[in-house]
């Protein structure tokens, strides 16, 4: 297993990203992308653009054919989003139960948050985007465009539940269910387009085909090449 983690130095809820927490995880290779002003010795060199979605997918797109059998994508500074992470990525796959939310046997998203209704999280405050703060944002909005370009012809659900702060493991059998080219594309906007990182936190628990399953509730959802289909979901998600 690798972990892949999105590192931005000067960033963090003190300032300065810790990642005195990787210390604790044994046994894996570490890949750490370094998104700050100034290099740090075994940290790989990125532009400050995407922040973890564009981190993710660069190393998706980079190491397409030879990613390993797992892969656990992190945040900077997980611990205040998902205090137990260390012994997530430690325990795993024994602590996959644990997750979330989970896409068949290939990828499990972890958080000390439960799964969010898309909707629910229409206006937020705070976001600077195009130099301008305090920008309240309708993500649903977003979400179905981002929807658009990367699933053209797979219908978008009336309602999307995600799992928030971009801490999953996935496997190289599902990562590899998209084609490089789709990967790409999505580098691009992530690249391109300013509030892609919060759009992709949103999408990702629908990035890749198969049933999805959360913790905190019955619900059932298959996504497949012909749509998107909701099984016994509970009562935040339609009939």
């Amino acid at each position: 297993m690798e972990l892949v983690v999105a590192h931005y130095p000067p960033g963090g809820a003190t300032g300065v990203e810790n990642l005195m927490w990787i210390n604790g995880v044994q046994g894996v290779k570490k890949t750490v992308y370094n998104k700050g002003p100034y290099d740090l010795c075994g940290e790989i060199k990125l532009p400050n653009v995407g922040r973890e979605a564009q981190t993710y997918l660069h190393h998706i797109v980079a190491n397409y054919n030879h990613l390993p059998e797992w892969t656990f994508f992190s945040q900077g500074e997980p611990v205040p989003h998902c205090h137990d992470i260390v012994q997530m990525i430690n325990e795993f796959p024994r602590s996959a139960d644990r997750a979330k939310m989970s896409i068949g046997d290939g990828a499990y998203f972890f958080s000390d948050n439960g799964a969010m209704d898309v909707e629910k999280t229409a206006y937020h405050g705070g976001y600077t985007i195009n130099g301008k703060s305090g920008v309240h944002i309708v993500w649903r909005d977003n979400v179905e465009w981002l929807w658009k370009q990367l699933f053209e012809t797979v219908s978008i659900p009336k309602t999307m539940v995600f799992v928030p702060c971009c801490t999953f493991a996935a496997a190289s059998t599902l990562l590899l269910t998209r084609s490089l080219e789709f990967y790409k594309k999505a580098l691009q906007i992530t690249e391109a387009r300013e509030t892609a990182p919060w759009e992709f936190e949103r999408l990702f628990c629908f990035m890749w085909p198969g049933t999805r399953r959360w913790l905190e509730g019955p619900a059932e959802v298959l996504m497949d090449e012909s749509g998107v289909v909701f099984k016994g979901p509970p009562n935040w998600l339609p009939p």
